[in-house]
């Protein structure tokens, strides 16, 4: 087969030429030699990104193996969702904060848990599914609370936007509410810190 009868994909060509950091040439300069060179750069600056990666992963370990000693890694949350998908995503977050997390799916679930085991922060959901089940468990756990042999931090979090579930829920004991906008994730480890 001859270099001619071979069609080039132009776009693709140049998101190659330009991935690695090259002009893309004419069309009519492009040949198999060139584009062969452009790879071997793409397998270059890759072969340092891992190398970068690499050294920053060694230097976050050790960044972060002191704060395991830390008295903050024997701390427990429970995180109260009907959503898997925001469990996982908050286990692993405040798992890699050292805390021991404890998932619950509902109010019966997340009551039970919270009876049994002393927990120094709770996260939950107001629409659990409904806005009616996340106020009544809320209640439910700001009375509870007093049982619980340290102060415990009550938050919570709701995609919704109204005020009104704000203040509702600061005023039936909320230690404090974020909402599920762009970022909540860091906000809600920052208002979850806040009294610490």
């Amino acid at each position: 087969m001859d270099e001619k009868d071979i069609k080039i994909d132009s776009d693709f060509i140049n998101k190659l030429y330009i991935t690695a950091q090259k002009n893309p040439p004419e069309y009519n300069e492009i040949t198999l030699d060139s584009l062969k060179e452009v790879l071997e750069d793409i397998n270059t600056q890759m072969a340092k990104l891992r190398l970068a990666a690499s050294h920053a992963g060694e230097k976050f370990q050790e960044l972060k193996s002191p704060l395991k000693q830390e008295p903050k890694s024997q701390e427990s949350v429970l995180i109260i969702d009907d959503l898997c998908i925001i469990t996982y995503q908050l286990g692993v977050l405040f798992k890699g904060l050292g805390y021991n997390v404890t998932v619950a799916k509902d109010i019966y679930d997340a009551v039970d848990k919270f009876k049994k085991n002393h927990f120094n922060l709770v996260i939950l959901d107001l629409f659990l599914p409904t806005e009616k089940d996340g106020f009544i468990l809320l209640e439910e756990l700001v009375k509870l609370k007093d049982l619980q042999p340290q102060g415990v931090r009550i938050g919570v979090m709701t995609a919704s936007s109204k005020e009104e579930h704000k203040n509702m829920c600061l005023e039936k004991g909320a230690d404090f509410f974020v909402e599920k906008t762009e970022n909540w994730q860091k906000n809600l480890v920052l208002a979850a810190n806040v009294e610490k």
